[in-house]
């Protein structure tokens, strides 16, 4: 699985392609679960006054007047704001590659270490071995994504939609070798029913993915 300065180069990389692309900006969903993950993966890797110096950084204008912010004054504002992350995510990188990467996960060659993590709506179940091999409950954690699911306010219509999303995202992800492209555009699909839906799953693909 990709380290931790792998993970940051990689989201790194998606700041480039946000600044090549003048439609992008602080509301699209590309941004949205960039921002996202990036944030999740500071979370579960640094300190609290990491994660917190990334929350202050803003991509929008500060304006003190009322009326219409120029388009132009959106986008620099936007371009800004990723410049300010660029640099805050590299640093993270030189801190990483000065001082080391503080491995939480680490275990005793000789044990075999249960851990159960519970995220409210969604259960994972870990079982850590020598070689640091991870068993998820897929189904289960889908089931209650589907019980998430049945618990908005949506129509009945774009309920079944959604769930049927989901079965999709659960059939590529248990593939030896998933079609990200595809992940990433029910993804997509799904932050647009649902931003409760989509942020249960996050932390499933990370909990997954990011070992």
């Amino acid at each position: 699985m990709a380290n931790t300065t792998e993970l940051i180069k990689k989201q790194l990389g998606e700041i480039a392609k946000f600044k090549e692309d003048a439609s992008i900006n602080d509301r699209s969903q590309e941004f949205k679960i960039w921002h996202q993950v990036t944030k999740k993966i500071i979370e579960k890797k640094f300190d609290d006054k990491a994660l917190k110096d990334f929350n202050h950084i803003s991509y929008f204008p500060m304006v003190m007047s009322i009326g219409k912010i120029p388009d132009f004054k959106i986008r620099e504002s936007f371009e800004k704001g990723l410049n300010s992350a660029e640099a805050f995510l590299v640093g993270l990188v030189k801190e990483i590659e000065i001082f080391g990467e503080s491995d939480t996960s680490t275990i005793d060659a000789e044990i075999v270490k249960e851990k159960t993590v519970n995220n409210k709506d969604i259960h994972l179940v870990i079982n850590n071995t020598q070689s640091n091999q991870q068993t998820v409950n897929i189904t289960a954690a889908f089931s209650q994504i589907i019980e998430i699911i049945n618990e908005t306010s949506n129509s009945e219509e774009e309920k079944i939609e959604a769930k049927g999303k989901v079965n999709e995202l659960k059939e590529e992800i248990e593939k030896q070798n998933p079609n990200w492209e595809r992940v990433k555009s029910i993804l997509h699909w799904l932050l647009d029913f649902s931003q409760k839906v989509f942020l249960k799953i996050l932390p499933f693909l990370l909990e997954k993915y990011n070992k």
